[in-house]
């Protein structure tokens, strides 16, 4: 069995989800396994909430549900019913907020530089008899803005000796917030090659599942026998519980704002929104967003090529199976099997050889990109076998105005197979 590299194995579902027969059955069900799930804890008497799924490609949000506590429908300032305008405190999203607008401003070029090149007074800051100063000189700005500089949390905020209510003070509505959270997976603001610096671990935890970004919190699981990171910012203050979801593999995100109607119900009920919501999200969605993504790539990319030019004949057969990626299960070249060539170290020792093509967003219009791997650790295998210095293993399809391959060429190869 081959191991993916990490990250989208075939092309996002994009496009058209909002009409899919498949995602809009799975729609269904989420809601269902929230009202279900929502009634058997109890979260809806004292909490008011807004959720919402949004792609990267669809203008629209695919999913969007708003509840509205009695408190709220009777009172007698601000709003009586929840929906996509109402207003939340959305707290340490502000976090977020802020790193993307540092990026979208200065770029990531400066983020291991020390902050004392633009705060030098704290180079004077005195350490006090029972705590050593911090070591400013040394903290970057990325270690800031990814928790990892050792400072105190919430260093200056929140301390007995200081008054700081002002903290987490942004606001936003579910409408907002959705649109922050596309723009991020479309690069809007960004350029690509910036937002997938960002979206990266700075650090792993002592929980394998979790690591740490820029300020994310990244969560990693497993869809279809994959991994999958999701990177998540939590927000929390008082009334309100807040989140954002990014998942780059399926370019979807979701959210959820709470307020529940008072402080002390917060606890027992904003936090069980979150991770009610959060759990019908990997139960549910992402694994038929899985399953739609092999779909399509199945309908698009699977099936025969042939070239035959100046008597060398040339082709390749690609499939779908259990297992994620396209399965590449022939591939002859002017009589040679390269399947068996490439796979000989492997077959030799009595080992099973299968060339998978995942995904590469290395291409633009009509042409996808695919980068073949092959083994259980196949990040090593990438390029292990070159022609003219390019990986044999790199294939771009050519699409129609339907998304569905007319030819695929081996770009090592320089030859354009047509599908028959």
């Amino acid at each position: 069995m081959t191991s993916p590299l990490l990250g989208r194995v075939y092309p996002a579902p994009a496009g058209n989800l909002a009409t899919d027969t498949q995602f809009q059955q799975t729609l269904e069900a989420f809601d269902g396994a929230l009202e279900t799930a929502f009634t058997a804890a109890d979260t809806e008497a004292n909490t008011s909430s807004s959720i919402s799924i949004l792609s990267a490609s669809d203008p629209g949000l695919l999913y969007e549900r708003h509840h509205t506590t009695d408190l709220v429908a009777q009172a007698t300032t601000g709003t009586n019913e929840v929906d996509g305008d109402s207003i939340y405190r959305i707290a340490s999203i502000s976090k977020l907020l802020t790193v993307y607008t540092f990026l979208v401003e200065a770029g990531d070029r400066h983020l291991n530089a020390p902050i004392t090149d633009y705060m030098p007074e704290l180079l004077a800051a005195r350490a006090g008899a029972d705590f050593p100063r911090p070591r400013w000189e040394e903290l970057t700005l990325a270690e800031l803005a990814s928790h990892l500089s050792g400072l105190a949390r919430d260093f200056g905020l929140d301390d007995l000796a200081v008054d700081a209510n002002g903290a987490g003070g942004n606001y936003m509505s579910l409408k907002d917030l959705s649109t922050v959270g596309r723009s991020i997976l479309r690069s809007d603001l960004l350029s690509k090659a910036q937002t997938r610096r960002w979206m990266k671990p700075k650090s792993l935890l002592a929980d394998m599942t979790k690591a740490v970004g820029m300020p994310w919190e990244i969560e990693r699981i497993y869809v279809d026998g994959r991994t999958v990171d999701l990177y998540t910012k939590d927000g929390d203050w008082h009334m309100y519980d807040s989140r954002l979801v990014l998942v780059p593999d399926f370019d979807i995100g979701f959210c959820i704002l709470t307020a529940s109607d008072s402080a002390t119900v917060k606890r027992e009920a904003g936090l069980k929104v979150l991770s009610i919501v959060s759990d019908e999200i990997q139960e549910v969605v992402l694994p038929a967003l899985e399953s739609i993504a092999k779909r399509k790539a199945e309908r698009a990319f699977a099936g025969s090529y042939a070239s035959n030019s100046d008597g060398v004949s040339h082709s390749i057969v690609v499939d779908v199976d259990a297992q994620p990626g396209l399965k590449v299960t022939e591939w002859v070249y002017n009589g040679t099997d390269v399947l068996g060539e490439l796979g000989r170290p492997w077959t030799s020792r009595n080992q099973v050889f299968d060339l998978r093509l995942q995904s590469n967003e290395l291409y633009g219009g009509k042409m996808v990109g695919f980068t073949g791997v092959f083994g259980k650790a196949a990040w090593e295998t990438v390029d292990l076998y070159r022609y003219g210095n390019i990986g044999v293993e790199q294939f771009a399809f050519e699409v129609d105005n339907s998304g569905v391959a007319v030819s695929v060429r081996s770009v090592a190869l320089r030859d354009t197979l047509k599908r028959s």
